[in-house]
């Protein structure tokens, strides 16, 4: 029987090896091993690992986007900004270590796929955003200062430095998002 691999296959299985070991283990010969073959067969997929990552990038950032917008239906102002943020904070958790591609976003150009994905989601975030009563210089200061709690809570959370008896990271996150959202 004749084995298949695609581009989706491989990219699954990086990010198995991601969440596993961390993208510093993320090589051709690590990642051809665990698909039991040969790592010059990777090149038929990838250019090179920077080539795998910015795919790994951009399905990571499409995955949230359907995330995000599914659970948005129906929701709008505090209660789609809630959400949004809470949608992120889950969906980062549940990533483990394959959260941190969001770090190699910056090694690709305005015009990549993975930007491109996540412009997608802070679009949406613009768009919550619109609905308060804030001028525009207010809305870009909501949005940027929302997306880098949120982001930054997550990264901090998942690196371990919330101390759990200090308070429950899910009871701290409610409050930072109540904190973002108050008076709005």
């Amino acid at each position: 029987m004749k084995r298949t691999l695609d581009k989706q296959k491989v990219m699954a299985e990086a990010a198995a090896l991601v969440k596993e070991s961390g993208f510093e283990k993320l090589t051709f010969p690590k990642l051809a091993k665990r698909l039991d073959i040969r790592s010059q067969s990777l090149y038929n997929y990838f250019k090179n690992t920077n080539d795998l990552i910015e795919s790994m990038g951009q399905n990571f950032m499409d995955d949230l986007y359907q995330v995000i917008i599914q659970e948005l239906v129906g929701l709008t102002g505090k209660a789609a900004l809630r959400s949004f943020g809470e949608v992120i904070h889950s969906y980062f958790r549940a990533q483990g270590q394959l959260v941190t591609i969001i770090y190699y976003i910056q090694n690709y150009g305005q015009n990549s796929a993975f930007r491109q994905a996540m412009a997608k989601i802070l679009n949406i975030l613009d768009q919550l955003v619109q609905t308060l009563e804030l001028s525009k210089q207010e809305q870009i200061a909501f949005a940027r200062s929302f997306s880098s709690a949120i982001i930054g809570f997550t990264a901090i959370e998942i690196m371990g430095y919330f101390k759990p008896e200090d308070q429950d990271p899910d009871q701290s996150f409610e409050h930072t998002l109540n904190l973002l959202l108050a008076d709005k």
